[in-house]
């Protein structure tokens, strides 16, 4: 891998350039760190190419998360499952107070559920219902809200290696995500902290090729990371 292209802005709905019109950029590199998140393009597009994706396919779950300023404080972690997800959705919900006024209220659902029409954002504002949560709510006022995916396959479905010639993968475009124990940015960060010292000393030796960077996904696999996703790795599938 040489680089990245980028995405040209300026377009119409038909796609063609208007007045604004910027063309897409070529960003060259002699290593580039893949960190798109789930499904990124060019990590999808180098997984086919080199035939290296598990044979278990990744499972992945949409995230709705909410920032409330609340009147009152809320005085502890809550995680439920179950409800208001139907009984053949897997998922659950959590809320973390951030700032003494401040709450972070989310629900995951994992996109495997055989309805194809299930809306995550629906259930949340049916779960803020809930006495347990409306409690905290009532009165307060919404701040911000957002969602993203997240891969929840687990250690049967990452990828043969997440390094070859001139680039890393790392973070959710890995599939460095632990379900049960709702983590996955303290993997991005700390495979991000293994990629840049493989890819510091592969620039300093002037050799970037896939067997100087093996040495990232040897740090991986001999790290915390990979202990935590081997020790977990049968319970999203069990759903």
């Amino acid at each position: 891998m040489i680089g990245a292209r980028t995405t040209p802005s300026g377009l119409d709905r038909g796609g063609k350039p208007t007045s604004s019109h910027q063309p897409a950029t070529d960003v060259t590199a002699k290593v580039t760190a893949l960190g798109e998140g789930t499904r990124g393009l060019l990590t999808q597009a180098y997984l086919e190419w080199q035939e290296i994706a598990s044979q278990n396919p990744q499972l992945f779950a949409l995230g709705v998360k909410e920032l409330w300023e609340t009147k009152r404080p809320l005085d502890r972690v809550i995680h439920t499952m179950g409800w208001p997800l139907p009984n053949d959705a897997f998922g659950g919900s959590f809320m973390y107070p951030l700032q003494p006024t401040v709450v972070a209220l989310g629900l995951v659902v994992g996109l495997d559920a055989p309805d194809a029409g299930l809306d995550v954002h629906v259930l949340l504002q049916q779960l803020k219902l809930h006495a347990l949560f409306r409690r905290y709510l009532e009165g307060g006022e919404l701040l911000e809200w957002g969602a993203k995916t997240i891969p929840e396959g687990g250690y049967y479905a990452l990828p043969a290696r997440r390094h070859g010639d001139g680039l890393v993968i790392l973070g959710d475009a890995a599939g460095f995500v632990n379900v049960p124990a709702l983590k996955g940015i303290h993997y991005a960060m700390e495979s991000g902290r293994f990629a840049a010292r493989a890819i510091f000393r592969a620039l300093k030796r002037g050799d970037t090729s896939a067997a100087a960077l093996a040495e990232y996904d040897a740090q991986v696999d001999a790290s915390f990371i990979r202990d935590d996703l081997y020790r977990t790795r049968n319970m999203r599938l069990a759903f």
